[in-house]
This record gives structure tokens, sequence and C-alpha cells, in this order.
């Protein structure tokens, strides 16, 4: 094997690692920003609720998507939440949850 598929395949590794450690942090952050939110919603099963964030976030849905459904749970419960604090909170449980991955 060559110097050069040596380095092509560290690049795909590495490449591979990044996007599963991408992949984990928006899971561990959709269910922060869930429990933070059923919370202030005044949800009684906050786990649950983070549940169903966190498959959102593992079928492709970003920041803006959790933030718009988390407004539309919390208009339907006649809670009043701000879009920029809970997009705010959103990218803080995202850095949060980077820094755990980058930690483990």
């Amino acid at each position: 094997m060559t110097s050069f598929d040596d380095r092509e395949k560290a690049q795909e590794n590495r490449h591979a690692y990044d996007q599963e450690s991408l992949f984990k942090a928006r899971a561990k952050a959709a269910r922060l920003f869930g429990q933070w939110c059923a919370e202030h919603i005044g949800l009684e099963e906050p786990a649950a609720y983070a549940a169903e964030l966190v498959s959102l976030a593992a079928s492709g849905k970003e920041g803006p998507e959790l933030v718009k459904k988390a407004l539309a749970d919390a208009e339907a419960r006649a809670k009043t939440l701000q879009p920029e604090l809970l997009a705010e909170k959103y990218e803080r449980c995202l850095q949060e949850a980077k820094e755990a991955i980058a930690k483990s």
C-alpha cells in the first residue's frame, strides 16, 4: 500500500468519525433541548418529549425544525416562548453536546 493510499484511508476514517460525532452531538443536543422545552412548556413527560425530538434529529431534522416544533407545541398549550430564545437555547445545547462528545 502506498503512502497516498494510507492518507486517503486516513481521510476517509476521519470523515466517518467526524460524521458520527456530529450525529451523536445533534442527538444529545436534541435530548437536552427537548427536556428544557418540556419543562418550560409544562409537559408531564419531559423524557418522552425529548425522545420525540431526538427521533426528529435522527431523521435529519436540524435546529430550526426542532425550534419550530417546540414553538408549535408551546402554542398548543397556550405557552409563549420566543423563537430567538429557543434558537439560542438549541445552539447552547448543541455546543454543550459537542464539548461532551469531544471529551469522551
